[in-house]
């Protein structure tokens, strides 16, 4: 009974002292590799579509709508088209379908990143699971509830899509991708809804909602601008 009662101790303890906001090497990796990936496709390739979008929306007035979509990289059909778009070289024209193959592209990137999500999404719920703790009281958990969440949304777009077109093969493959959904204006908002959490959750702002943590969340926001301060400083010399 006394060594039962030992080793209950010590599992209490080690309870204790476990970091809510470790996770597995998978989990660490996938993430990472999922967060960076979608940071480059915006950042590379969506970003632009929206810089070039200026004079259309300039045309219809809608210059603070085209600066806040620039700045949080999320475009919708009322400031980037999805069809249309000759260029031409000299009197030649090299294409009528600028816009179209653009979205295209976009969201044959999105759905290979919908993959990445999903695949982030799962061992960080495994880990949050394995915790111990509910799935909200750790970091892996919360980003796994959010991107799990984030993956099946963008998996429902795709399914919709996909009902909502005929043929088959490469053309039904690129009528799905140049379907208006992708960028509706409430997907953007719903996307960005489901995104925004991730970030700040994997940045700190949410750690207040770790098990044992007793800090508000105005407290955890200064706590984690202060770390990423101090982590700039580090980084560019200040701090000697």
């Amino acid at each position: 009974m006394h060594g039962s009662g030992e080793r209950d101790s010590a599992v209490q303890i080690a309870a204790s002292q476990r970091d809510p906001n470790h996770r597995s090497t998978i989990a660490a990796v996938a993430t990472g590799t999922a967060l960076v990936g979608g940071a480059a496709k915006g950042l590379v390739f969506d970003r632009p579509r929206i810089a070039l979008a200026l004079p259309n929306a300039r045309a219809q007035g809608k210059t603070a709508l085209w600066a806040a979509e620039l700045l949080s990289g999320h475009a919708t059909n009322d400031i980037v088209p999805h069809a249309g778009g000759t260029i031409k070289l000299g009197s030649k024209v090299l294409t009528e379908h600028a816009w179209k193959h653009a979205y295209q592209a976009s969201n044959a990137l999105t759905l290979g990143l919908v993959g990445a999500q999903m695949l982030y999404g799962i061992p960080n719920l495994i880990d949050g699971l394995n915790s111990g703790d509910g799935l909200m009281e750790t970091r892996s958990g919360r980003t796994g509830v959010f991107a799990s969440l984030g993956g099946l949304f963008e998996l429902g777009l795709f399914t919709f899509a996909a009902l909502a077109t005929h043929g088959s093969g490469g053309s039904r493959l690129n009528a799905i991708l140049n379907h208006g959904i992708h960028q509706a204006p409430l997907t953007t908002v719903a996307r960005i809804g489901f995104g925004l959490p991730v970030m700040a959750n994997e940045l700190g702002f949410l750690d207040f909602l770790n098990k044992g943590d007793t800090r508000s969340w105005l407290d955890t926001a200064k706590d984690t601008i202060g770390e990423k301060v101090d982590l700039a400083r580090s980084i560019v010399g200040m701090d000697d």
